[in-house]
């Protein structure tokens, strides 16, 4: 919930790199630290009758797949929008107060379908 309005604090007072940067630094180690668990692995059963298709034959994940696709763009649209016109107003800060409002707003309604 942190990670897109500190992404452009940075990105705005440091330099334009700096947000995208953390975020790379912080996958790798969190990526790294996640790979290393290894008593959450399930056992391995093999099966001798079992057919393998890839999951993208499903006509429900090619659906499923697009309308994530629509999401992720109308997310990255919010966001460039939101700096882009904080920027234009000569307080580029201000975007990571919206943005911060967009991530509880999406939060509360997360924790709200979840119960």
């Amino acid at each position: 919930m942190i990670g897109p309005p500190l992404a452009i604090a940075l990105s705005s007072l440091l330099f334009p790199q700096a947000g995208p940067l953390l975020a790379v630094i912080l996958f790798v180690i969190g990526s790294i630290w996640l790979v290393s668990q290894k008593d959450t692995e399930p056992k391995i059963e093999q099966s001798e009758n079992q057919t393998r298709t890839s999951a993208l034959a499903n006509s429900t994940v090619k659906l499923l797949s697009l309308v994530l696709l629509a999401l992720g763009v109308i997310v990255g649209a919010i966001d460039v929008l939101s700096i882009a016109f904080a920027q234009q107003q000569g307080i580029p800060i201000a975007a990571s107060l919206v943005l911060s409002m967009y991530a509880l707003g999406s939060c509360i309604a997360g924790l709200d379908l979840g119960s």
